[in-house]
């Protein structure tokens, strides 16, 4: 089960046109996909999840829960021992991972 926009995983969309997509992001508003917001609501503290977000590869983290609207914040993010925040309009693809 998994859920993903902004035409998938295109890992070399930084590497040429950085200065291109830093003006797109400018344009995001911040909850630009609500079905991913919805998507996200039913995942339960604890819950391993794969995701890719930005330019970055996709990584397993712990779903931990929100902060306000648009900050998802996760555990075991990439084998970092603290927590860590996302932006959900920089997620890309996220998957429920099984552990």
């Amino acid at each position: 089960m998994g859920f993903g926009f902004d035409g998938g995983c295109d890992f070399n969309r930084c590497d040429d046109r950085r200065d291109h997509h830093r003006k797109e992001e400018n344009n995001r508003q911040v909850n630009n996909n609500p079905e991913l917001l919805q998507f996200l609501r039913t995942l339960t503290p604890g819950t391993c999840i794969v995701i890719q977000y930005d330019c970055q590869p996709p990584t397993s983290a712990t779903f931990q829960g929100f902060q306000g609207n648009n900050v998802i914040i996760l555990s075991d993010f990439d084998c970092f021992p603290g927590l860590a925040r996302i932006a959900i309009n920089k997620i890309n693809v996220i998957s429920i991972n099984s552990p």
